[in-house]
């Protein structure tokens, strides 16, 4: 976490700040406030899209029989999605554009704790559905990162 350098200094918390910023718009600093924030974003997005293409890379390759099941669930389970939603948890709960960053952490969570059940008792097919809203929320997140890097006069990444 990146430490605050404004009037909160003191507090050394960005969720001091984003808490400041909320309630007390266009002090001295806020710019600086603004800049940690959307480096956290980039920080979350980038994270996100890692663990999110990670899966989806393991789950293609487990559909068409590349990779057994133990390491499918390996792979998933080394994701650690339960780690880096505590960690961000106040920063994810604060914004209501990561409802897609949710929704690939709430797939994550699901296949890393009962993708062995899921596949016993339902066969390859259910995976398919997980895939598909992977990719869609993946692009979504993709999406929002470029339109941010645009009203910051940055150059949009490639989705």
């Amino acid at each position: 976490m990146i430490p605050c350098t404004g009037p909160c200094a003191g507090a050394g918390s960005i969720q001091l700040c984003r808490l400041r910023m909320n309630s007390q718009p266009n002090l001295p600093g806020d710019d600086l406030h603004m800049a940690i924030q959307a480096e956290e974003k980039k920080k979350i997005d980038s994270a996100i899209m890692e663990m999110g293409n990670s899966a989806l890379q393991l789950m293609q390759r487990f559909l068409t029989g590349r990779v057994t099941r133990d390491e499918l669930i390996r792979g998933i389970t080394d994701l650690q999605v339960n780690n880096f939603m505590a960690r961000y948890w106040s920063f994810l709960t604060s914004d209501a554009a990561f409802v897609p960053h949710w929704q690939v952490l709430h797939i994550l969570l699901g296949l890393s704790q009962d993708i062995d059940y899921q596949i016993r008792e339902h066969g390859q097919a259910t995976l398919h559905e997980d895939l598909k809203d992977l990719a869609l929320n993946l692009m979504r997140i993709s999406q929002q990162s470029n339109q941010r890097n645009i009203e910051h006069g940055n150059r949009p990444e490639p989705v």
